[in-house]
């Protein structure tokens, strides 16, 4: 009897929640890893200055979350039969923190949510204390997030798509956008190399020997 409970068990959502944050924990430890490669420093220069696309980055992740806890985000697709006994299907919306579509096997939604919510976290605490590294970060959790929000249209086809999932991944882009225009153009030249592209150098050039001045003429009576 308990092997049997321990079958079913495999099927229900609590185990798969759990699979689910031993998913994120396993993402989180994969990002704290990640180091960006240095990249030459485009001629371009800031459209925006390091402090306004901080800014830019919690505003866009806070609209992302306010996207995400309306209820017309996840979508679910459910079966009906008609009186002439023909099959249907109606379409249920809901919100990114329900767990409705979790229970249906789409989980994407409340992952997305969850990591929507650490990054506004996260970007909060980069816009008052800014680290290099934390931004590198959050820019590659961003773009996990972004992928995961598609990945309902990718597994399960448009009809599990809606106007304000769409939203959500724009504003998670412009998040992602405003995070480029900060760590790109710091990644090119360190400080040393940044100094000495300030100051150039001086050619050494010896000091010549002056001429010794010739007796002069003694003046005439």
């Amino acid at each position: 009897m308990l092997f049997q409970q321990g079958q079913n068990s495999l099927f229900t959502p609590l185990p798969l929640g759990g699979l689910a944050g031993l998913g994120l924990l396993a993402l989180a430890m994969a990002v704290r890893r990640v180091r960006l490669p240095r990249l030459p420093r485009p001629d371009w220069g800031r459209p925006l200055s390091p402090a306004a696309a901080r800014i830019g980055t919690a505003v866009c992740l806070g609209a992302a979350l306010v996207l995400e806890l309306l209820p017309y985000g996840a979508v679910l697709n459910f079966g009906r039969i008609a009186e002439d006994g023909t099959i249907g299907t109606f379409r249920e919306t809901y919100s990114y923190f329900s767990l409705m579509p979790f229970g249906y096997a789409n989980f994407f939604p409340l992952l997305t949510g969850v990591l929507t919510v650490v990054l506004l976290l996260l970007s909060l605490l980069q816009a008052v204390r800014p680290r290099p590294r934390r931004g590198s970060r959050l820019f590659v959790l961003d773009i996990l997030t972004a992928v995961l929000s598609v990945m309902p249209w990718v597994v399960f086809g448009a009809d599990y798509v809606s106007g304000v999932g769409v939203g959500i991944t724009a504003a998670l882009l412009l998040a992602a956008v405003c995070l480029a225009l900060i760590i790109i153009p710091s990644l090119g030249s360190g400080p040393a190399q940044s100094a000495g592209a300030q100051s150039p150098e001086v050619p050494r050039t010896l000091p010549s020997a002056s001429p010794t001045p010739g007796a002069t003429p003694p003046p005439p009576p």
